[in-house]
């Protein structure tokens, strides 16, 4: 499933109750797991998240379905506080391994709904002129404290994939 899928879906109770919706999609690079899903503010305007685990059903063109209980201030939950803080999210930019060079920012993933595995991020460039993306398997990305970042062994593969004008072959 692609998280992309998710963002602006109804999110519902159990019962039918309507909760709000998907904003985005929270990622753990280390882990290479979807983590949580920001669901649009309560009534007060205070922010929501609900854990990966928590969700009862995720289906493409579905309604996301979880308890309402399990709605929760990003504070509640330190691994989602610490991802938001970072910018793991759809749209994070992801840099080289210095963590000076932005590579492209993450427009996608391709994750199993029944577990949460990330397979593969989809990189667009920074540059907006470019309509160029490239997937990437998980274990190529991981998670620093400014955020994402390619691994040193692809981050020069990637760069110059995205700079190229040449076509891309598909990824192994």
């Amino acid at each position: 499933m692609r998280a992309t899928e998710l963002i602006g879906q109804a999110v519902h109770s159990p019962q039918e109750t309507r909760l709000g919706q998907v904003d985005n999609v929270v990622f753990d690079f280390e882990q290479g797991t979807l983590l949580a899903l920001q669901v649009s503010a309560d009534p007060a305007g205070m922010a929501r998240v609900v854990s990966f685990e928590a969700t009862y059903e995720l289906n493409p063109g579905g309604p996301v379905r979880v308890s309402a209980d399990d709605l929760l201030p990003p504070a509640r939950l330190p691994r989602v506080r610490a991802a938001l803080d970072a910018r793991a999210v759809v749209g994070a930019a992801l840099t080289d391994a210095q963590g000076t060079v932005v590579l492209g920012h993450l427009s996608d993933a391709l994750f199993d709904a029944q577990t949460g595995r990330v397979e593969s991020y989809i990189l667009i460039p920074p540059s907006a002129a470019c309509t160029r993306s490239v997937v990437l398997p998980q274990r190529c990305v991981r998670w620093r404290w400014w955020g994402g970042e390619v691994r040193t062994e692809y981050s020069v593969l990637v760069r110059d994939l995205l700079r190229s004008r040449a076509e891309v072959p598909a990824w192994p």
